[in-house]
């Protein structure tokens, strides 16, 4: 029930570490997807009410924040090779 707490943790990280690298849209877009998973997932233990519970087995509870923070990242890396495939495309058709 504190699945939310490791996309969370992870896009504080990285916005952290972000301050020290060269600002890319492709780190903001990471943020945002990580941002909005956590708000996601908090929104969904607020309307079942067990936003502060803690369940039986943490451990299982942090693994499945686990992948869905890997699916998250997995999504951001995918949309950063779409965008370097297309937008030199659309550049030179001029959208």
């Amino acid at each position: 029930m504190v699945c939310y707490v490791v996309p969370l943790g992870v896009a504080i990280l990285v916005v952290g570490l972000s301050k020290f690298l060269p600002r890319k849209h492709s780190i903001s877009w990471l943020e945002l997807l990580l941002f909005g998973g956590s708000i996601c997932l908090i929104m969904d233990h607020l309307w079942n009410g067990e936003l502060f519970l803690i369940g039986e087995n943490v451990a299982s509870d942090l693994a499945l924040g686990l992948v869905m923070t890997t699916v998250l990242v997995l999504f951001w890396y995918v949309m950063v090779l779409v965008a370097k495939l297309v937008a030199p495309r659309w550049i030179e058709e001029g959208y």
